[in-house]
């Protein structure tokens, strides 16, 4: 065990001497780059990129109904030139009947009031002939 021990004393000293004549690396300074400050980026508003997203959800909205109406538009356009043939003759309006009271009591001669008001009323609104 002695000889364990001197052998190990003299591989430490050995190692010694030999890392200590090993040169030794020198240091090369390096001139530092000068340091740019942060630029400062401002984040995009959120209300704007909102309104951005709805101005484009409604163009591409738009362009869809454009897309669908369009052929009806046509159609319509169409439609409007075609005319309808125009009668040659129109027949004269009625003429007032200005006894239609006379003859409606002539034929209900028992009236009652009632049935009175209702036909003035009918008279009255559809124009026939002024009421009693």
């Amino acid at each position: 065990m002695a000889m364990m021990a001197a052998s190990l004393l003299l591989a430490c000293s050995l190692g010694i001497w030999y890392f200590a004549q090993a040169p030794q690396p020198q240091l090369v300074e390096v001139p530092a780059k000068p340091v740019e400050p942060a630029r400062f980026v401002p984040q995009p508003n959120l209300s704007a990129q909102l309104a951005n997203a709805s101005d484009a959800l409604s163009a591409i909205t738009r362009k869809t109904t454009e897309k669908a109406t369009a052929p009806t538009r046509t159609i319509w356009q169409t439609a409007e030139r075609v005319t309808t043939p125009q009668p040659k003759t129109v027949e004269p309006p009625m003429p007032k009947l200005p006894d239609v009271q006379q003859v409606a009591r002539a034929s209900f001669e028992p009236m009652a009031n009632s049935t009175r008001r209702a036909l003035n009323l009918f008279v009255r609104d559809f124009g026939i002939a002024e009421p009693r």
